[in-house]
């Protein structure tokens, strides 16, 4: 392997994505490496088959070099995102696990160190996401980011994908917001939207209410008063044009 670098890493990196985006066959691109890389095919079956458990957040056993490694954590991150890194991460941590049990060092030892220093980058990252605002702005970051792609990378990524998703624990701030200035808000209202002037689309399950949503014209986080003068009730489609519409500045006071 002393002879396998950069351009060789990458021929395997795009080998991988295209049996995880497009289901080829890891033995046909073996062959396709070998054929245009010069790489033997132990090797590039070794480089290949590693980025795929990476990606999956599985163990491996064959080695790869300690900047072949890193090239594909870069990668995996830049193509996939941090929580796809974390779970190759850990891959590589039970990789040097199960050569620590072997008794073999070499460049274990540094690439521990270096996983140990992204996991602690990641960790710190993590933190600046547990507020439920925060994970709603970088959710809608990642969508606007995802629109920008080409429909085949997009697909690709979908098909690579693990089918279930993740879990995160946040916290929510909330404000402890005034019961009888909602009631009074939706009494006022009578059941009609009062910005489109529309019934509400249905009635709450609970007790056969018309279903409106109260909005403070001044948001609450921007020192509004929860009072019925800055209260409005709306219907859930003018709700969410307060909120994220182009025109919401038609709603505040």
């Amino acid at each position: 392997m002393a002879n396998i670098g950069h351009k060789e890493w990458k021929a395997c990196y795009q080998a991988a994505i295209r049996v995880l985006e497009k289901g080829t066959q890891i033995a046909d691109e073996v062959r396709f490496v070998v054929t245009h890389e010069s790489m033997n095919a132990g090797s590039a079956r070794d480089y290949i088959d590693g980025f795929i458990h990476l990606y999956r957040g599985e163990s491996y056993t064959r080695t790869m070099s300690f900047n072949g490694t890193i090239y594909f954590l870069d990668k995996i991150v830049e193509r996939y995102g941090q929580e796809c890194e974390y779970r190759a991460c850990h891959a590589v941590l039970e990789h040097i696990e199960y050569y620590r049990n072997l008794e073999k060092g070499g460049f274990q030892r540094k690439l521990l160190n270096e996983i140990n220093n992204r996991l602690a980058e990641l960790s710190l990252k993590e933190r600046t996401l547990q507020t439920l605002s925060q994970y709603h702005k970088n959710l809608e970051e990642s969508v606007a980011k995802a629109l920008k792609d080409e429909k085949s990378i997009r697909k690709g990524r979908l098909i690579a994908a693990p089918k279930l998703p993740s879990e995160k624990t946040v916290t929510a701030k909330v404000f402890i917001r005034n019961p009888d200035v909602i009631a009074e808000v939706l009494e006022h209202a009578a059941g009609k939207c009062e910005y489109c002037k529309s019934s509400a689309p249905f009635n709450r399950k609970s007790n056969g209410t018309p279903f409106l949503e109260v909005h403070h014209r001044l948001p609450l986080a921007e020192g509004g008063e929860d009072t019925v003068e800055n209260a409005i009730a709306l219907c859930p489609n003018c709700h969410r044009e307060a909120h994220y519409g182009t025109e919401w500045k038609k709603f505040r006071p």
